[in-house]
Parts: C-alpha cells; sequence; structure tokens
C-alpha cells in the first residue's frame, strides 16, 4: 500500500500548525494565564485541609469549622457548632462520606447517600481538591459512646461524649433524673475513663445506710402476798404490772436490686431501757370459814348431797387425813346416816381418795366466789 500520500498530508499539517503558533503563540498564553486566574478566584480549587479538620492536635476538642466551596461558581461557607472538651479516647477513625460540590451542605450529602447517625454526632467537613480541578466535600461523622446502665433496677441506653464515669453520672442525672449518690457502689469506679467501645456498660448499685431504732418489752413480775384476814381463794390486785421498754439501735446498710432494697448489714450501735417494769401485787386471802366437818361417802351422781347448804353452793372438800382437795356443788339432799356429812360424785370422791376407802374424814370449806 503506498503511503507516501499520507506522510505528505502530515507534514503540510505540522507545517500549517507551526506558521500558526509563531503568528498566535501569545494569544493562546494569555488564554491559558487567564482560565487558570479564573479557576483560583472562582474556588474551584480549594485549599486542602488535614483528613481530621476541626480536632486539635492533642485531638481533645473539636473547634468550630467553616468550609468554603463553590456551588455554580457562587462561593459560600458552612460553619459547625463549636463541641469543646471531647475526650481524645472517644475520636476514633469517624464515617466518611464523599460528594460533589452540587451539594449546597453537609446534611444534602448525608441525605444523598441515606447515611444515618446519631443526632449528637459530631460532623467535620473538609474540601479537598482533586484531579483536573474538580472539588468535592469529605463529609466526616464522629459518632458519641453508645452506653447501657443499671441502677439497682432502673435500665437505660444513652449516647455519651464523657470522658470519665462521673461525667457519665452527672449526665445520666440531669437527661433521665436518675440520682445516684455518693455511697453508692459504682461498676466501674467513678474516676474510670470511658474508652470507645461498641457499648459501655455502667452498674451502680444504691446503697442506703441508716440508723433505725427497735423496741421490745420487758415482762413485769408477778408477787403473791398472803392475807389471813382475806377469805381463803379470794384474791385482790393490790398493784397492777406493767411493762417496760428496752430500745436497741442499729446501723443499717441496705442494697438496692431489681428496684427493691435489702439489708446486707445490720450492726448494734447502742441499747437502752427507757421504762423499768413495775411488779404485779397479788393478795390472796388465808382466812376459812368453815361448814363443818364429819364423814363423806360417795354415790352415783354428778352433784353432792348436804343437809342444809343451798343448792347451788360450791363447797371445797378437805381429806383431812392427806390434806387433798376438791371442790362439789351442792344439788341434793343428804347423807342421813350418823356421823356422815356429805355425800360425793364418784369421780369427786377419787380425786381426794380412793374409792375402795368407801368413807373418809373431811372438812368442808366456803368456796370464795
Amino acid at each position: 500500500m503506498d503511503v507516501r500520500w499520507l506522510w505528505k498530508i502530515a507534514v503540510n499539517k505540522l507545517v500549517t500548525m507551526k506558521k500558526f503558533i509563531q503568528k498566535y503563540w501569545k494569544t493562546y498564553l494569555f488564554f491559558v494565564a487567564t482560565m487558570g486566574v479564573a479557576f483560583l478566584v472562582n474556588g474551584a480549587i480549594i485549599k486542602p485541609r488535614p483528613p481530621h479538620a476541626g480536632i486539635s492536635e492533642a485531638g481533645s476538642e473539636v473547634k468550630s469549622v467553616t468550609v468554603e466551596f463553590s456551588v455554580s461558581s457562587k462561593p459560600g461557607s458552612y460553619d459547625f457548632k463549636e463541641l469543646a472538651n471531647i475526650p481524645k479516647q472517644l475520636i476514633s477513625e469517624p464515617k466518611t462520606y464523599v460528594g460533589s460540590f452540587l451539594y449546597k451542605n453537609p446534611q444534602e450529602l448525608l441525605n444523598s447517600v441515606n447515611a444515618e447517625y446519631d443526632e449528637k454526632a459530631i460532623i467535620v467537613e473538609t474540601g479537598v481538591p482533586a484531579k483536573f480541578g474538580v472539588g468535592y466535600n469529605e463529609v466526616l461523622v464522629f459518632e458519641p459512646q453508645n452506653v447501657f446502665y443499671d441502677i439497682g433496677g432502673t435500665q437505660g441506653v444513652l449516647s455519651t461524649w464523657a470522658g470519665t464515669v462521673n461525667e457519665l453520672i452527672t449526665q445520666i442525672r440531669e437527661e433521665k433524673g436518675v440520682m445516684i449518690g455518693e455511697g453508692d457502689v459504682v461498676d466501674p469506679p467513678r474516676d474510670s475513663v470511658i474508652t470507645k467501645s461498641d457499648l459501655f456498660v455502667l452498674n451502680v448499685t444504691p446503697v442506703e445506710n441508716t440508723q433505725v431504732e427497735e423496741s421490745e418489752k420487758i415482762s413485769f413480775k408477778t408477787i403473791i402476798k398472803k392475807d389471813p384476814e382475806l377469805e381463803k381463794g379470794k384474791k385482790v390486785t393490790e398493784q397492777a404490772g406493767q411493762l417496760g421498754k428496752k430500745v436497741f439501735r442499729y446501723d443499717l446498710r441496705r442494697e438496692m436490686n431489681n428496684d427493691k432494697w435489702y439489708v446486707v448489714a445490720k450492726d448494734l450501735v447502742s441499747s437502752e431501757v427507757v421504762k423499768e417494769p413495775v411488779d404485779e401485787v397479788i393478795v390472796e386471802g388465808t382466812k376459812i370459814i368453815l361448814y363443818g366437818t364429819g364423814k363423806a361417802t360417795f354415790y352415783n351422781s354428778k352433784v353432792a348431797a348436804h343437809k342444809e347448804l343451798p343448792f347451788g353452793t360450791k363447797v371445797r372438800v378437805v381429806n383431812l387425813a392427806n390434806g387433798k382437795e376438791t371442790v362439789v356443788t351442792i344439788g341434793d339432799r343428804g347423807p342421813f346416816g350418823p356421823g356422815r356429812i356429805i355425800d360425793l360424785p364418784t369421780d369427786k370422791f377419787a380425786e381426794i381418795a380412793s374409792v375402795g376407802q368407801g368413807i373418809i374424814d373431811v372438812r368442808l370449806e366456803k368456796v370464795s366466789e
């Protein structure tokens, strides 16, 4: 194939271009310089920022960040709220979203990629240059630490930027209204540093230290006094007895679990008798009123028989041989044998003598009502 004609055409083109450049080179350089200045003036190229713009070198706080960018050649800016004193250990690798300058602010950029983030997240936007002078936005999302807490059975979850457990306790009190006392058992300890993790767990055992009083009754004594002028069987209360009182004071320690208080320690502090008991004094009569003496026998009956005493009269029957006694009620007449004073029911006779004896010597005494 003859390609000489192609070479001839190419050489002619080069000669023509050379002549064009020699004639218009100043105009070409002016055009290139003008375009470069236009890019710089309109903000199409933005000064690079470090990847974690807005975080100090120590990594301990987030400063207010202003990022300049260009939308349709119109300069604009986006200001970020200053969030100070963010603990360094919570600034971990952020989520990164990249988008073009067509978005007016980071929220639009996040929406464009369906990004979901905690409402307390810190968003830091940085403008960086790209190849061929095409700029884009980089949005960094720093999320706070998720915390699960259990305070005596009251449980919940929250997000925090707290650097220590003490700061977290303050946040729980202010946001959740849950009080944590100075004496409560906190795990991990209050001065512990909160580090970035999937889930930080805080357990608090509420503790209550109080002093309580308990009392017990002190029994009184009963004193019996004999009175020969008082009829036997009668009792008179000369002085009523009164219970005493003793008070015990304890130091009590209680801990809450599942919203219920449990006593875990009880130590006696002191005890005191606040009221002495008063003895009871009973006067018993010893004076005997006789209905007579004589012989007694028995018969099959439920009541005793006497010749004169009114029916219903209660009589104390004393066996003169052994001192044993029983009480019977008069409900029949008799006995009519010589020397006999009373007939007893068989069971009553058996209480003071053997039924085989048949007849015994007795004394009849009045029974006081």
